[in-house]
């Protein structure tokens, strides 16, 4: 009967020990499943919205097109310029680019032109290279090239006005006619250069800052920066008055903490004196007398007369750390420490026991 039942014990526990593995392992699969359930829900809306975005994107770039077309038609190039690189900047196409430099030809930006063709012969899969090559030679006839060259290289151009993004050494392509050309590098002052370009031929223009005397840099004043005391000047005119009214606004300023322990030393040292003539006193009645109460009165008045002095001392030399570390009023109390001393030396006789202060200015 006891092997059936302790038979029975283990048949129970592995039936409760494998329950338990079985609902975990389904917990699991269930919490596994429903992450990636959400996985799948974010990155299916995260496409939905990329599409939508790119779906919006085109939209509006094909309200631009529409728009810059009909301006192309009606012959306002500069306003079909503008409306493509809107629906160019929103989904770009060689097409919209193309239209571009054709803009700027019909208005004779051949510089931009150029500029713009030369983009379009960067594109991979633009079929059209060698017709986009040879309107690049063409225009090249019509405007001159501008070489600008620097010694150190890295300065920045700005041609009439406007500045490049690119730094020197640049070529740049420029309508015929007055330009001005206006070359600028740290710690150099700019130089300004006015040339004629005629439509066919090279204008080099070279800065050698390298010969050019630097422009000091100018002194830089932190506004928030603490004064330290030294800037002020002092006035040696300034009447004894005045130095008087300092002297009070000093005084005037010292920190409370200080007045509250010169207030407990005047109270420990009043203290301390009139218990200590009470211990003498009792001292001297013992003497006489020889009782026991007065024994210990005279006792007792001599240890509240120890503590008080104590205490005054401390309360001395704590006012004294709080007036010198006073932060605010350094300097002004470095010196004031300088021409005022406190002086405490106890007094001790065979008849008295005192305290004998003194302040020296």
């Amino acid at each position: 009967m006891g092997s059936i039942n302790k038979g029975l014990n283990r048949l129970t526990m592995l039936l409760i020990l494998g329950s338990v593995l079985w609902i975990s392992s389904s917990v699991s699969a269930k919490t596994a499943d429903k992450k990636d359930n959400e996985v799948s829900k974010k990155s299916d809306s995260s496409v939905t919205a990329d599409e939508k975005s790119d779906e919006d994107a085109k939209l509006k770039a094909k309200e631009s097109y529409d728009i810059a077309k009909k301006a192309f038609n009606e012959k306002n190039y500069e306003a079909a310029k503008e409306a493509f690189k809107q629906a160019y900047n929103l989904k770009p196409h060689p097409a919209v680019l193309k239209m571009i430099a054709e803009c700027n030809v019909l208005l004779n930006n051949f510089s931009d032109a150029i500029y713009i063709y030369l983009q379009l012969m960067d594109v991979a899969d633009y079929n059209d290279k060698e017709k986009i090559s040879q309107q690049i030679e063409d225009i090249k006839s019509k405007v001159g090239l501008v070489s600008i060259s620097t010694n150190p290289e890295g300065a920045a151009i700005s041609i009439d006005g406007s500045f490049l993004t690119d730094t020197t050494p640049k070529n740049i392509y420029l309508n015929p006619g007055e330009h001005t050309i206006v070359i600028s590098l740290t710690s150099y002052p700019e130089q300004e250069k006015k040339i004629t370009v005629v439509k066919g031929e090279t204008n080099d223009v070279t800065i050698d800052f390298s010969a050019i005397k630097k422009v000091p840099a100018p002194a830089l004043i932190d506004p928030f920066a603490e004064d330290d005391g030294d800037v002020q000047e002092e006035n040696p005119e300034d009447t004894p008055e005045q130095n008087n009214v300092e002297d009070n606004n000093i005084v005037t300023k010292i920190p409370g903490a200080f007045w509250a322990m010169a207030a407990v030393t005047g109270i420990g040292v009043v203290s301390g004196t009139v218990f200590g003539t009470m211990a003498l006193k009792d001292s001297n009645d013992y003497k006489d007398s020889g009782s026991d109460a007065t024994k210990t009165s005279g006792e007792r008045s001599a240890l509240i007369a120890d503590i008080s002095f104590g205490v005054a001392i401390a309360a001395a030399i704590t006012g004294t750390i709080i007036l010198i570390t006073n932060k605010n009023k350094k300097e002004k109390l470095k010196s004031a420490t300088k021409e005022k001393q406190w002086n405490i030396i106890p007094v001790f006789g065979q008849n008295q026991a005192g305290i004998s202060t003194a302040i020296q200015f």
